[in-house]
């Protein structure tokens, strides 16, 4: 991240992005009790191996936004002084718009907020520890995208963004567009 700073690649709010999926991948990159336990749950020695479903989109997700951004940043170079000429990059190109238009919701160097980082932006302010009861002071359609908060965990994220949830303290309702029934929470 020194070298990130001191070349002043990243903006400010992609590089806070950068930060928590480097952090994130860390635990998986040097094997941990917390990187196991993120991905298989607490106490299951025994699915060590076992195919998951999120682990597997989220990794997926990983390289298909990487993958783009590798992408973007060899055709620049190609467009540079001496020219590179590509054959068959239109159909590269419209592969990697479908690929990002399909990983949008991963919202990680590219991508929008999800409804579900909208509601969870209302219903649990910055510096609020405990959510109010009632309805949110503010309405989550309303909010600008850089005012929705960028989520702190993926894997914790995008478990959340397969299931739909209604509360009744607030009233607020997250109805997932991917429903799946295999809630490993």
């Amino acid at each position: 991240m020194k070298a990130i700073d001191a070349n002043n690649l990243l903006p400010g709010r992609m590089r806070m992005q950068v930060e928590i999926h480097n952090a994130f991948l860390s635990g998986y990159a040097h094997p941990s009790k917390k990187g196991y336990e993120a991905l298989h749950g607490h106490n299951h020695p025994d699915r060590l191996g076992e195919f998951d479903h999120y682990g597997s989109e989220i990794a997926l997700l990983y390289v298909i936004t990487l993958a783009a951004a590798e992408l973007d940043i060899f055709i620049r170079m190609c467009r540079r002084p001496p020219r590179l000429g590509l054959r068959g990059w239109d159909d590269i190109a419209a592969e990697m718009r479908d690929a990002r238009l399909a990983s949008a919701y991963f919202w990680f160097l590219a991508g929008e907020p999800q409804v579900l980082d909208r509601l969870d932006t209302v219903h649990t302010p910055p510096g609020e520890r405990d959510p109010k009861w009632g309805r949110p002071r503010r309405d989550w359609r309303k909010l600008r995208r850089w005012e929705v908060q960028y989520y702190a965990d993926p894997l914790d994220r995008l478990v959340r963004l397969h299931h739909g949830w209604s509360e009744m303290s607030t009233g607020l309702v997250y109805q997932s567009p991917f429903q799946r029934d295999d809630n490993r929470r």
